[in-house]
Formats: C-alpha cells, structure tokens, sequence
C-alpha cells in the first residue's frame, strides 16, 4: 500500500476509534443514568449491548497499529440524555451517524484492497445493526406504550 493510500485508511481508523471511544462513553454514561434513575432492567439490558465496545475499540487500534500507523483520536463530548426518552434518542442518533461512517470507511479499505480491515469493519457493521435495531425497537415500544407502562416496564 503506498504511503497516500494507507493515510486514508489510518485516518478512517482514527475516526472509526474516535467514534467508538465517543460512543462508548455515551453508553456508559446513559446506563450510569438509568439506574440511578431506577430503570435497572433497561439498563441493563443497554449494557448487554455495549459489552463489546471496548474489545472493538482495542481491534480497531489494533489494526492501526499492524498498518504502521499511529494511534491519534480525540473522543468528543456526549449526548447526555436526561430522561429515558432522551437517552435513546440520543443513542439511536449517534447509532444512526455511526453506521455511514462505518460504510465509508469498508468502502475506502474495499477500493485500497484492504481486505483485512474491510472485514474487520464489515464484522463491526453487522453487531452496529443489531444495537440500532434494538434502540428502534425500544423507541417504537415507548411510542406506543407511553412513557408511564414503557418505564414500569424498565424500572427494577
């Protein structure tokens, strides 16, 4: 890989673990959240989600580092929700932003014959999937509950 080629895919790397660090941090927080607000079943079962995020974070530094390239991120401040229907509107928004720049970054590494690290994305697209399905899943269900049976049904 020439020099030019292999800097977009350490910077595509960077930003993915950027991302994830922003993320993971989000997540983290808003479980923190919700069981001090009570919801220990719903945080719960957003930890469950989450669980992986370091270990991702760790394969994508990972990757960086067998390119030759070096580990530069700055993670970015939270979308603090306040309440549960912030919270995972908030996680369902950066879910939502996060999947294209996951797209574009497999894209980059498919067109600079980076089979390794296409895979590497493509296998993190698919578990993105599964978390953004559940975030609209449980959006959807707030909708059509309502807040009060939605949150009897999250709390302890």
């Amino acid at each position: 890989m020439s020099s030019n080629l292999s800097n977009d895919i350490h910077a595509a790397l960077n930003g993915l673990i950027n991302q994830f660090w922003a993320g993971l941090i989000q997540h983290r927080s808003h479980v923190t959240i919700l069981s001090a607000l009570g919801y220990d079943k719903l945080a719960k079962d957003m930890q469950q989600r989450i669980l992986d995020e370091p270990e991702t974070i760790e394969a994508l530094q990972k990757r960086l580092l067998e390119l030759d390239g070096q580990i530069a991120f700055q993670a970015y401040a939270p979308m603090l929700g306040r309440d549960v229907r912030g919270i995972l509107g908030n996680d369902l928004q950066l879910q939502e932003q996060g999947l294209p720049v996951l797209a574009e970054a497999a894209r980059l590494a498919a067109e600079r014959s980076d089979t390794a690290t296409r895979r590497l994305i493509e296998d993190i697209i698919v578990d993105e999937e599964a978390h953004l399905n559940w975030l609209k899943d449980e959006v959807s269900l707030l909708e059509r509950l309502g807040d009060p049976l939605y949150l009897a049904r999250s709390a302890r």
